[in-house]
């Protein structure tokens, strides 16, 4: 009777979390667009907001 090997993850971390660096634009990023370029989202459910 032949056995058969038993297929489990076993692979370690590494095949479930990258060890690669992922680029992202942190919080010292600053973009500057034009207000004319900001529009209503139609999906936000608040109308009205608070004064700051």
């Amino acid at each position: 009777m032949a056995v058969q090997k038993k297929f489990a993850l076993g692979r370690g971390l590494d095949a479930l979390i990258s060890t690669e660096e992922v680029k992202t634009a942190g919080s010292s990023s600053i973009n500057e667009i034009e207000l004319s370029k900001i529009s209503v989202n139609p999906n936000q459910p608040r109308r009205e907001f608070d004064p700051v």
